[in-house]
Protein backbone atom coordinates (compact mmCIF):
# COMPACT_ATOMS: atom_id res chain seq x y z
CA UNK A 1 0.00 0.00 0.00
CA UNK A 2 1.32 3.44 -0.95
CA UNK A 3 1.28 6.25 1.56
CA UNK A 4 0.15 9.64 0.25
CA UNK A 5 2.96 12.19 0.67
CA UNK A 6 2.62 14.56 3.62
CA UNK A 7 4.30 17.88 2.85
CA UNK A 8 4.97 20.50 5.52
CA UNK A 9 6.62 23.78 4.56
CA UNK A 10 7.77 22.33 1.24
CA UNK A 11 9.50 19.32 2.85
CA UNK A 12 8.21 15.80 2.31
CA UNK A 13 7.69 14.25 5.75
CA UNK A 14 6.09 10.89 4.97
CA UNK A 15 5.90 9.03 1.67
CA UNK A 16 5.70 5.56 0.19
CA UNK A 17 6.88 3.80 -2.96
CA UNK A 18 9.44 5.57 -5.18
CA UNK A 19 8.76 8.85 -3.45
CA UNK A 20 10.50 7.42 -0.39
CA UNK A 21 13.74 8.53 -2.03
CA UNK A 22 12.64 12.13 -1.56
CA UNK A 23 12.02 11.91 2.18
CA UNK A 24 13.07 15.13 3.88
CA UNK A 25 14.22 16.81 0.65
CA UNK A 26 12.97 20.27 -0.15
CA UNK A 27 11.06 20.39 -3.41
CA UNK A 28 12.14 23.11 -5.79
CA UNK A 29 11.18 24.47 -9.18
CA UNK A 30 13.89 23.20 -11.51
CA UNK A 31 14.20 25.18 -14.73
CA UNK A 32 15.74 24.46 -18.10
CA UNK A 33 18.50 26.95 -17.24
CA UNK A 34 19.30 24.98 -14.06
CA UNK A 35 19.67 21.79 -16.11
CA UNK A 36 21.57 23.45 -18.96
CA UNK A 37 24.15 24.81 -16.51
CA UNK A 38 24.48 21.67 -14.37
CA UNK A 39 28.10 20.44 -14.37
CA UNK A 40 27.22 16.74 -14.11
CA UNK A 41 24.75 16.88 -16.98
CA UNK A 42 27.30 18.73 -19.12
CA UNK A 43 29.84 15.97 -18.41
CA UNK A 44 27.34 13.24 -19.39
CA UNK A 45 26.38 15.06 -22.61
CA UNK A 46 30.01 15.52 -23.60
CA UNK A 47 30.86 11.88 -22.78
CA UNK A 48 27.86 10.69 -24.81
CA UNK A 49 28.97 12.83 -27.75
CA UNK A 50 32.45 11.27 -27.59
CA UNK A 51 30.91 7.77 -27.65
CA UNK A 52 28.78 8.64 -30.66
CA UNK A 53 31.73 10.27 -32.42
CA UNK A 54 33.88 7.17 -31.85
CA UNK A 55 31.14 5.07 -33.47
CA UNK A 56 31.02 7.36 -36.50
CA UNK A 57 27.63 8.92 -35.77
CA UNK A 58 26.76 12.51 -36.54
CA UNK A 59 26.89 15.24 -33.92
CA UNK A 60 25.09 14.40 -30.67
CA UNK A 61 26.27 17.40 -28.68
CA UNK A 62 24.55 20.64 -27.80
CA UNK A 63 23.45 21.49 -31.34
CA UNK A 64 21.52 18.18 -31.53
CA UNK A 65 19.97 18.78 -28.12
CA UNK A 66 18.96 22.31 -29.08
CA UNK A 67 17.33 21.07 -32.29
CA UNK A 68 15.32 18.47 -30.36
CA UNK A 69 14.33 21.05 -27.73
CA UNK A 70 13.28 23.67 -30.28
CA UNK A 71 11.13 21.17 -32.16
CA UNK A 72 9.45 19.96 -28.96
CA UNK A 73 8.75 23.54 -27.86
CA UNK A 74 7.31 24.45 -31.27
CA UNK A 75 4.98 21.43 -31.27
CA UNK A 76 3.78 22.02 -27.71
CA UNK A 77 3.22 25.74 -28.27
CA UNK A 78 1.16 24.95 -31.38
CA UNK A 79 -0.89 22.56 -29.23
CA UNK A 80 -1.43 25.38 -26.70
CA UNK A 81 0.23 23.45 -23.86
CA UNK A 82 0.98 25.24 -20.56
CA UNK A 83 4.40 26.84 -20.00
CA UNK A 84 5.51 24.46 -17.24
CA UNK A 85 4.91 21.42 -19.45
CA UNK A 86 6.94 23.13 -22.18
CA UNK A 87 9.72 23.76 -19.63
CA UNK A 88 9.68 20.08 -18.63
CA UNK A 89 9.84 19.05 -22.29
CA UNK A 90 12.86 21.34 -22.70
CA UNK A 91 14.53 19.62 -19.75
CA UNK A 92 13.73 16.18 -21.18
CA UNK A 93 15.05 17.16 -24.60
CA UNK A 94 18.29 18.43 -23.10
CA UNK A 95 18.81 15.22 -21.12
CA UNK A 96 17.44 12.71 -23.64
CA UNK A 97 20.81 11.25 -24.73
CA UNK A 98 22.75 11.23 -21.42
CA UNK A 99 22.41 7.44 -21.17
CA UNK A 100 24.67 7.02 -24.20
CA UNK A 101 27.68 7.54 -21.92
CA UNK A 102 26.70 4.21 -20.26
CA UNK A 103 25.54 2.19 -23.27
CA UNK A 104 24.38 3.21 -26.75
CA UNK A 105 22.04 0.24 -27.23
CA UNK A 106 19.87 0.87 -24.15
CA UNK A 107 20.58 4.55 -23.72
CA UNK A 108 16.92 5.51 -23.18
CA UNK A 109 16.62 3.23 -20.15
CA UNK A 110 19.98 4.24 -18.70
CA UNK A 111 19.21 7.89 -19.35
CA UNK A 112 15.87 7.62 -17.53
CA UNK A 113 17.58 6.15 -14.49
CA UNK A 114 20.25 8.84 -14.58
CA UNK A 115 17.62 11.58 -14.98
CA UNK A 116 15.67 10.20 -12.01
CA UNK A 117 18.74 10.41 -9.77
CA UNK A 118 19.87 13.82 -10.99
CA UNK A 119 16.46 15.46 -10.82
CA UNK A 120 15.52 14.03 -7.42
CA UNK A 121 18.92 15.09 -6.06
CA UNK A 122 18.18 18.60 -7.31
CA UNK A 123 14.86 18.50 -5.46
CA UNK A 124 12.42 18.31 -8.38
CA UNK A 125 8.95 17.15 -7.42
CA UNK A 126 8.37 13.48 -8.25
CA UNK A 127 5.30 14.32 -10.36
CA UNK A 128 7.58 16.37 -12.63
CA UNK A 129 10.47 13.89 -12.53
CA UNK A 130 8.11 11.23 -13.86
CA UNK A 131 7.19 13.47 -16.82
CA UNK A 132 10.83 14.14 -17.70
CA UNK A 133 11.91 10.50 -17.40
Amino acid sequence: MLIKPIVLNGVIKEVGGCANLLRGKRKSMITFETIKNNRDIKNYIEAADMVMDSMGYTDHSYSHLNTVRQRAVRILQAADVDERTIELASIAAHMHDIGICVNRKNHAEYGAMMAFKILTDLGMDSSEVSQVM
